[in-house]
C-alpha cells in the first residue's frame, strides 16, 4: 500500500507555526519532498512491470497501489487494562479469514474484478460473509491486522459511510471508529507482548505491520522511541529490511533461550545444540514452545498453541510479491504468505512496512500535534 508516501504528504501538508519551527525544519522538508518525487518516479516505472507479470492481480488490487493512503487521523492514545494484556496460552477462536476470503472482501469494497469473474463488483459492497469474517472476535497476528485493514481500505476508497451504516445496522453503534479502536487495543497488547520478547526475526514483519496499521489511524502508542530503536537495528546496510544472517538468527535464539523460565531449560537434550543444528522453522518452534508459561518439562513434546503469535498460514503480501506467483489450479498446499527476496537479502513486504513505519516516525517527530518529545510509555 502507499502508506509511506501518504505519511510524507500528510507531513508536508501540515501547518507548523513559527513557534514550533526549528532551524533545520525547512531543510528537512525539502529533502522529504525530493524523496517523495523519487518514490513517485520509481512507482511509475514499477507498476507496468507488475501489470505485465500478473495482470489479474494488478487489475484486482490497482486501488491499493495507484494512490497514497492518506488517512487524516488526529493523534490519540489507547488505554489497556491489566485484564486486556495478551496471553498466548489462552485459547482463542480459530479464524477462517484466509487469503482468498480477504482478497474477495477487498475486491467487493474496491469494486474491482475478482479473479475468475467476468465483471467488476459494485463498489462499496459489504457482504454478510465479509462482515462475519472481519468481526470474528479474539483473533491475533495477521488475521486481526487484516480485519483492521478492511476498515482502512473502506476509507481509502471512499466507502466509510457505507461501512458505518452497515456496522450500525449490525449493532455496532460506534461504527467504524469504535471497531478500529477495539481492534487496535487488542493489536497493541499483542505488539507489547512481541516487544517484550524481542521480537525474534520471524515476528519482526508482524510487529511492524501492527504499528503501521494502527499508527496510520493516529494511535501514538505504537510510535515509541524504544520501538524505533528496535526497528532501526533490523535495517540492512543498503537501507532495506530483510532476513538476518542465518548464524545471527541462531545466536539470537540461543540468547533468547537464556532468558526463558527455569522450567524450560529442563527440556530433554542440549537446547543450544538443538537450536544450532535444526532448521529455522524447527528452531523457532522450540523457542515458542518453551516460552509458554504453562509448559511442563515432563511433557515428551512441548505443545504448540494454535493461536500463538506465530501464524502458520495467513500473512499479508504485497502486490509485487503476488505477481511472482505462478497461477496454479486449486493449489491449496502452497504457503499463503510469500515475500519476494531482492538483492542484498531485502524482502519486499518487510521493506515496505519498514519504510512506511519510518515515515510515520518522521511525521510524529516533526509535527508538534504528536507531542513526540513528551511521549512516555
Amino acid at each position: 500500500m502507499g502508506t509511506f508516501p501518504g505519511q510524507l504528504i500528510l507531513l508536508l501538508e501540515s501547518r507548523i507555526d513559527d513557534e514550533h519551527r526549528v532551524e533545520f525544519y525547512d531543510t528537512v522538508l525539502d529533502s522529504l519532498r525530493q524523496v517523495l518525487e523519487e518514490i513517485s518516479d520509481v512507482a511509475n516505472r514499477t507498476l507496468p512491470e507488475i501489470e505485465a507479470r500478473n495482470p489479474g492481480y494488478y487489475e484486482q488490487f490497482l486501488e491499493v497501489v495507484n494512490k497514497p493512503y492518506i488517512i487524516e487521523a488526529f493523534p490519540r492514545t489507547l488505554e489497556i487494562q491489566q485484564d486486556d494484556q495478551y496471553k498466548p496460552s489462552v485459547k482463542k477462536r480459530l479464524p477462517t479469514f484466509n487469503e482468498e476470503e480477504s482478497d474477495k472482501c477487498m475486491s467487493y469494497m474496491m469494486g474491482s474484478k475478482i479473479r475468475g469473474h467476468d465483471t467488476k463488483e459494485v463498489r462499496c459492497t459489504i457482504t454478510d460473509r465479509c462482515w462475519s469474517l472481519v468481526t470474528i472476535p479474539d483473533t491475533s497476528a495477521y488475521v486481526i491486522t487484516h480485519q483492521l485493514l478492511y476498515t482502512v481500505l473502506a476509507e481509502h476508497v471512499g466507502c466509510t459511510n457505507e461501512l458505518n451504516s452497515y456496522a450500525r445496522q449490525q449493532g455496532f453503534l460506534e461504527g467504524v471508529p469504535g471497531m478500529q479502536r477495539r481492534l487496535c487495543s487488542s493489536i497493541l497488547s499483542q505488539a507489547e507482548f512481541l516487544a517484550r520478547n524481542g521480537p525474534p526475526q520471524p515476528e519482526q514483519d508482524l510487529f511492524m505491520e501492527q504499528a503501521v496499521v494502527c499508527g496510520m489511524l493516529g494511535y501514538t502508542n505504537f510510535l515509541r522511541p524504544d520501538w524505533l530503536q528496535k526497528v532501526m537495528t533490523w535495517q540492512r546496510p543498503g537501507g532495506c529490511f530483510g532476513k538476518e544472517d542465518p548464524e545471527e538468527e541462531k545466536d539470537e535464539l540461543v540468547e533468547q533461550l537464556h532468558s526463558l523460565p527455569f522450567h524450560a531449560h529442563n527440556y530433554h537434550g542440549n537446547i543450544e545444540h538443538w537450536v544450532k543444528t535444526r532448521s529455522p522453522t524447527g528452531r523457532r518452534l522450540l523457542v515458542e514452545r518453551l516460552m509458554r508459561a504453562d509448559y511442563q518439562p515432563t511433557d515428551p513434546r512441548p505443545p504448540v498453541h494454535s493461536q500463538n503469535l506465530r501464524i502458520v498460514g495467513r500473512r499479508s503480501r504485497t502486490l509485487a510479491d503476488r505477481a511472482d506467483d505462478q497461477p496454479t489450479k486449486a493449489d491449496h498446499s502452497r504457503p499463503s504468505h510469500r515475500t519476494t527476496p531482492n538483492h542484498g537479502g531485502c524482502l519486499s513486504h518487510k521493506s515496505g512496512l519498514g519504510t512506511a513505519l519510518l515515515a510515520m516516525y518522521a511525521r510524529a517527530m516533526m509535527d508538534p500535534a504528536f507531542g513526540w518529545e513528551g511521549a512516555q510509555y
